[in-house]
């Protein structure tokens, strides 16, 4: 072989070697010899360990094939004689293995090759490829096979480097394809209900007996014989790779558990951005020496991941006044995960100062820390706190009971529950939010710009602004990814950075952080959130929905049948939300909404791999034969994603389908396919037969929902999804009729028609005892059957906007769990059926109809009986209130649950004084529980209100409407509800004069403001209304310390107004002539150095704009000017000197003829002419 030429492959890939190839080589040991010899090298030439091992397998016969491959093997060797294995000394030694198998690559027996390498830093360890021993029936068996072989491997080289003192500072990786046991419990689950749906057919179709049923439950079990062979074979595939997963878990010793974290708690004050206020609102309630808890108080701190709780609690901590104030007497302990009383109490004994006490016992420890700390004011911090177990926390804190008073601990925390397990000792929780996005981009420059001036990189700046942006106010994001940048300077890298999927990051500590947040949550919860990955970013969640995705993908464990479904699901979502994994979408639009931190999605996405597909997202590649969850909105459908090409692969494995318009049709010619499918979400072109195809192939649905017009016809076929829970068919404004055998839905929970237009429900509807939902919202029904009454499981029922409904069922007594009734909209009910107050169990009644005498009616005296009613609450008709309003008085002034309460008088034409003196009896007994938040009156006809509207004890409220109180000649003292925040005042056809009494009920002078927490203020349609006195009779009166908006509106009579709140940021005044002219010179506008928006409209006599001696605020950013038909200039001296105006709007002012020459302000922006003829020549 001296002379042979060299080669740069070591076997040939078109030649496959195997046993029973011939001729045979004649020399045996010459072939052992080479062979044996190849092995030793492949200690440090890993690249030919394949083909060694694989030459290994023909030592006791080999053939002529054979000893060519050798001769090859040595040519590639004689080419690569340079190759070879250095070792490198490595700042960080991270111990990391790779793992991977084919599949059946032997054709001699099937069986795949398993293969992995080892590395600790750049140096390779060990490696190995060897054949398995058992045949894999599927790729994800053989790769975990390769995976736990790999598994042992890393414990006994961790075993070894620990008896050679290596130290390896973080715990080993092991890069595999980690989602198999995912996909095998998918299998398993889909087998199962194979098994389950066999079962229901033959009861559906009555063939099979109770026998049968038995013997075919028995034959589950692999040994039995009466199911078919490939579902035996199946289940056994199953059980075997379970059962292999589990000895594996078992010889390595496996345990569930995450890895400890230690933060420390110096911090440089220098690289904090933002945090001011809540490092001074915490400082506040350290040093307080409020307490609770005999002398020691709690001060939690509650955040996402990454928000910043650690630092600020280091802010705080290391505050020179806190110093001061507890001297030595101050610890830091990080708890983690793990709460071990005993360890954590030496280390609180320690970070004291006092050392000596690793020979005490856990008693003795407590005794003599209880002894050292008393009559001491001290510190306490513990850090990232996981246990909500109030039994475990009383005993942690108990031997600080002798602490002097003041004397604080201060927790951080992820977790709501923790904070509220100690609400008998805390003081006001502070929840840490995200950080603004300036402070986000200071913090991120700091660390990417390192000491460079970002203004020399402005390229680098546009992008770094989208990189800090992305992660939405995360400091430990922008901490983490400007480091990550730190020194780099080139574009194409940032670029990089910013289309990277965050999990995708080089040394990134972001995902970690975050996903120790996840090894803490139960397993059922896990599921549940891996679950949302499907969902693009900014997906609005509501909680009602969510719940039934999961109950359908039966992610809900009911430990028995005390408490349903739907609260346990429930209270998974809550779980969620007090761990930070949701958040409440802060918007008046989206009511009830919950959103994803973007990071947190990224989790999700980063735990559920392959199994989640959103095809909304450009880098979401192409969906697999793993993926069991799809959702796309269909805006742009086929863009990124090839629907059709994946509908090539795997379809029957999909579990969820969430598709929408755009999408649907790639789905037209597929859709029977889908024989997994458990939850369809989708809008059908087909109509009926796109349903009937759907039907057709999937068998198991739990959860369907349908959308679109076309649909006139629900399909028979869908009454034979005998597992179906959830059936929605929404939007549907043909569909007019239900199929008459929907009653065959049996297990059907719940049941949604909103927006359709039938008239009637079928009889068959009262064959669905187990339903517990019923939404017709936005519906033409008419009448309920009396037979829905029989539903005695139903929980909720929603008839909002049912403007055809007329009346409810005679005996809706009957629905003994009725929790929840939305009527709200239901105009034409005009009384409440009779005996409603059995309904004990009634939680939510929107809108109660006060019913003139009748037999068949349920009297107010009833209506007392509702003792858990919660929420809001609209009292309708309260002109027919004569002789029982003080029953109904006592008792909802009882129902502490009742949040908002809107009380309606209608009058239909009439409009007689006498009722004057009978609407304020009424309203006098009708007085709420303190616990109101919210309160309308409307068509209220007394003269003065009763003394509870406007009673300081109702110090809760934020809101209040008052409205078409057409009888009123004064106001109620509103200004001494102390949280009163936005109020309305509309429709007051009597009212003349607003003076003292508005603000607390009297003249005499008060230091107290009035109005001190309110925001908003409106006067709306008061035509007689011509004074507003503000000052009480020595004029010192302060009001309004933090109104920014006062609108007045359609009030012609009124004059002046005076004493404007210096807070104030928008002001519009229209339809009040008087004020605009003669009282213009009174409003002190050049005062209010905070007003940024003036808006004037439908004013006759206003000719000049803003008028002689009239300076407006220089802060002012927006003027709109409406409707003012006699304006013919603008006063230059008036606009010159706005310097931060933007918006200035002219509409309909026909005589304006011309702008000042001097021209409008520099920074103006926008400038709007409308119906301006003259200035549009």
């Amino acid at each position: 072989m001296v002379d042979a030429k060299p080669i740069s492959t070591a076997l040939c890939t078109k030649t496959v070697i195997a046993k029973g190839d011939t001729p045979l080589f004649e020399d045996c040991s010459k072939y052992r010899s080479i062979v044996g010899g190849l092995q030793y090298l492949t200690m440090t030439r890993p690249d030919i360990a394949f083909a060694v091992n694989k030459l290994c397998q023909f030592m006791h016969a080999p053939a002529q094939s054979h000893w060519a491959a050798v001769k090859r093997l040595l040519r590639y060797v004689k080419q690569t004689l340079h190759y070879g294995i250095f070792l490198n000394a490595t700042a960080k030694p991270v111990l990391q293995a790779f793992a991977d198998a084919d599949w059946a690559g032997s054709v001699d027996d099937r069986r795949s090759t398993s293969g992995l390498v080892v590395y600790l830093g750049s140096n390779l360890l060990c490696w190995r490829a060897q054949k398995q021993k058992i045949v894999s029936r599927s790729s994800t068996d053989a790769e975990y096979k390769a995976l736990a072989d790999a598994s042992a491997e890393l414990v006994w080289i961790c075993s070894l480097l620990k008896e050679l003192r290596v130290s390896i500072p973080e715990a080993p990786i092991l890069w595999c394809d980690n989602l198999g046991a995912t996909f095998n419990s998918y299998e398993a689950d889909d087998f199962l209900d194979e098994i389950a749906y066999k079962l229901e057919f033959k009861e559906v179709h009555h063939t099979c007996s109770d026998q049968q049923r038995n013997l075919l439950i028995a034959s589950i079990h692999p040994c039995r014989k009466v199911i078919g062979n490939h579902m035996k074979a199946k289940l056994e595939e199953i059980l075997g790779r379970l059962e292999f997963l589990l000895r594996q878990k078992d010889a390595l010793g496996l345990v569930e558990r995450a890895g400890k974290t230690t933060n420390y708690f110096l911090v440089d004050d220098s690289g904090i951005h933002g945090r001011t206020e809540d490092k001074e609102a915490n400082i506040s309630s350290v040093l307080s020496e409020a307490a609770n808890r005999r002398h020691l108080g709690v001060v939690p701190i509650i955040g996402m991941g990454g928000v910043g709780k650690t630092t600020l609690a280091q802010l705080v901590y290391n505050d020179n006044r806190v110093k001061q104030q507890f001297g030595e007497f101050r610890a830091w302990v990080c708890v983690s995960e793990e709460f071990d009383v005993f360890k954590l109490t030496r280390s609180i004994f320690k970070e004291m100062g006092f050392y000596d006490c690793d020979s005490l016992t856990p008693n003795q420890l407590q005794v003599e820390l209880e002894e050292k700390v008393r009559g001491q004011k001290i510190m306490l911090v513990l850090d990232d706190v996981w246990n909500d177990n109030y039994a475990e926390w009383d005993h942690l804190l108990a031997p600080l009971n002798s602490v002097a008073q003041g004397s604080k601990v201060v927790v951080t925390t992820r977790i709501q529950s923790v904070a509220s397990v100690m609400s008998s000792v805390a003081s006001p929780i502070h929840k840490l939010k995200e950080s603004n996005d300036d402070d986000c981009w200071s913090l991120f420059a700091m660390h990417a710009f390192d000491d460079c001036s970002p203004s020399s990189y402005p390229d680098l700046v546009e992008i770094g602004s989208r990189i800090s942006g992305k992660y939405k106010g995360l400091p430990l994001a922008a901490k983490t990814i400007g480091g990550l940048l730190r020194c780099k300077r080139d574009a194409g890298e940032w670029g990089k950075i910013l289309e990277s999927n965050t999990w995708d990051l080089p040394n990134d500590n972001i995902i970690p952080a975050l996903r120790l947040s996840y090894h803490c949550l139960p397993p059922h919860l896990k599921q549940c959130f891996a679950y949302c990955a499907m969902f693009p970013k900014d997906f609005k969640f509501k909680k009602e929905d969510l719940v039934l995705l999961w109950m359908a993908e039966e992610f809900v464990l009911q430990a028995n049948q005390v408490r349903d479904t739907e609260t346990i699901a429930a209270e998974y979502f809550e779980d969620l939300v007090s761990r930070s994994f949701f958040q409440k979408f802060q918007r008046p639009d989206f009511p009830n909404c919950f959103v994803m931190h973007d990071l947190i999605h990224d989790l999700a996405r980063s735990i559920s791999g392959e199994f989640c597909f959103n095809g909304e997202e450009v880098n979401s590649g192409v969906p697999t034969n793993r993926t069991r969850h799809l959702y796309h909105g269909g805006i742009q459908f086929g863009e990124h994603v090839n629907l059709a090409q994946f509908m090539g692969v795997k379809v029957e494995v999909l579990r969820s389908l969430i598709c929408y318009p755009n999408a649907q049709r790639h789905l037209q010619n597929k859709i029977s396919r889908l024989r997994q499918l458990r939850v369809p979400d989708v809008f059908l072109y087909g109509g009926e037969d796109g349903i009937s195809n759907l039907v057709a192939g999937s068998k198991r649905l739990r959860l369907m929902r349908l959308r679109g017009r076309s649909l006139e016809r629900l399909p028979t076929n869908v009454t034979t999804l005998c597992k179906l829970q959830t059936l929605m068919v929404e939007d549907c404004q043909r569909l007019t009729t239900l199929p008459e055998s929907i009653g065959n839905l049996k297990h059907l929970r719940h049941l949604s028609l909103a927006r359709a237009s039938m008239r009637l429900l079928p009889d068959s509807v009262e064959k669905l005892k187990d339903l517990r939902y019923l939404d017709l919202r936005g519906s033409e029904i008419e009448r309920l059957p009396e037979s829905i009454c029989g539903m005695y499981y139903l929980q909720t029922s929603i008839l909002r906007y049912c403007t055809q409904l007329v009346e409810f069922p005679y005996k809706m007594m009957d629905l003994i769990n009725l929790c929840h009734l939305h009527i709200e909209g239901t105009t034409n009910v005009k009384y409440m059926p009779v005996q409603m107050g059995k309904l004990s169990k009634l939680q939510t009644l929107t809108r109660f109809v006060v019913g003139k005498q009748r037999a068949n009616s349920f009297s107010l005296r009833e209506f007392g009986e509702l003792r858990n009613l919660q929420g809001r609450l609209e009292l309708r008709n309260l002109e027919n209130a004569v002789d029982e309003q003080s029953a109904l008085g006592e008792n909802l002034k009882e129902k502490k649950g009742l949040a908002e309460l809107l009380f309606y008088w209608e009058r239909n034409g009439a409009n007689s004084d006498d009722d004057s003196t009978i609407d304020r009896i009424v309203l006098q007994h009708l007085q709420p529980h303190l616990n109101m938040r919210f309160v309308k009156i409307s068509g209220y006809r007394g003269s003065s209100f009763p003394d509870w509207v406007g009673d300081s004890s109702y110090s809760n409220i934020v809101r209040m409407e008052l409205r078409g109180c057409r009888h009123c000649t004064s106001l109620p003292p509103l200004g001494q509800l102390p949280s009163l925040e936005e109020l309305l005042i509309k429709y007051f056809d009597s009212l003349v004069s607003v003076g003292p009494e508005f603000f607390n009920g009297s003249c005499s002078s008060t230091s107290q403001p009035s109005f001190k927490s309110l925001k908003k203020l409106e006067f709306e349609r008061m035509p007689q209304w011509k004074e507003w006195i503000c000052d009480d009779a020595d004029g010192q009166r302060i009001s309004f310390p933090l109104l920014k908006t006062l609108r007045i509106w359609e009030c012609p009579k009124l004059s002046k107004i005076n004493h404007l709140s210096l807070p104030l940021q928008r002001l519009a005044t229209g339809g009040c002539n008087k004020l605009m002219t003669t009282g213009r010179l009174r409003w002190g506008l050049h005062e209010l150095p905070s007003l940024s928006t003036l808006q004037l409209r439908d004013a006759q006599d206003v000719e000049s704009f803003p008028g002689k001696k009239i300076l407006l605020p220089s802060s002012l950013t927006d003027i709109e000017i409406y409707n003012l038909p006699n304006l013919k200039s603008l006063d230059c001296e008036g606009l010159k000197h706005l310097a931060s105006i933007q918006t200035l709007e002219f509409w309909m002012c026909p005589k304006l003829e011309s702008i000042p020459e001097e021209g409008l302000p520099s920074s103006l922006s926008y400038l709007e002419i409308r119906s301006c003829p003259l200035l549009e020549e």
